[in-house]
């Protein structure tokens, strides 16, 4: 596994050997938060841990910066509980709610849920029962495409 770090503390990561396995990024939006971003695996290697040791790249490489909290958006929430992460709602993360989702060409039909992983071990507020997730729900009151 390789990673280089670019602009904005930015870490691409990916599983290689004689072809890609997948690939992540670790993008730190201010100095506590990070989001792993854009996490793809190989079809013909799903389900053999690869995802999963990228994202645990990314979050040690989160804790080797400094940062608190590590999030993702996605719309395999499973996955990314079975790496700790906590379902929560995006209302939580205003740093990606204020700042990348009003301009986000997804933001009228928003169906990817908020993860968070607290670094410290502490645990992250949960999505409460009823509470709307995901930007078109949250701060548009509506269901994705309607």
């Amino acid at each position: 596994m390789s990673y280089t770090l670019r602009g904005r503390a930015e870490s691409r990561l990916a599983a290689l050997l004689p072809v890609l396995l997948g690939c992540c990024a670790l993008a730190v939006l201010t100095r506590d938060l990070a989001e792993v971003r854009s996490l793809a695996v190989h079809p013909e290697r799903s389900g053999r841990g690869v995802g999963r040791a990228l994202v645990l790249e990314c979050v040690e490489q989160a804790r080797r910066l400094g940062l608190r909290r590590v999030f993702a958006l996605t719309l395999v929430p499973e996955f990314f509980e079975r790496c700790g992460f906590t379902l929560t709602s995006l209302g939580h993360l205003p740093e990606k709610s204020a700042s990348e989702c009003p301009v986000c060409p997804k933001r009228f039909a928003c169906d990817e849920q908020a993860m968070l992983l607290h670094l410290d071990g502490s645990k992250p507020l949960p999505l409460a029962a009823g509470e709307p997730w995901g930007y078109t729900r949250l701060f548009l009151g509506r269901e994705p495409g309607s």
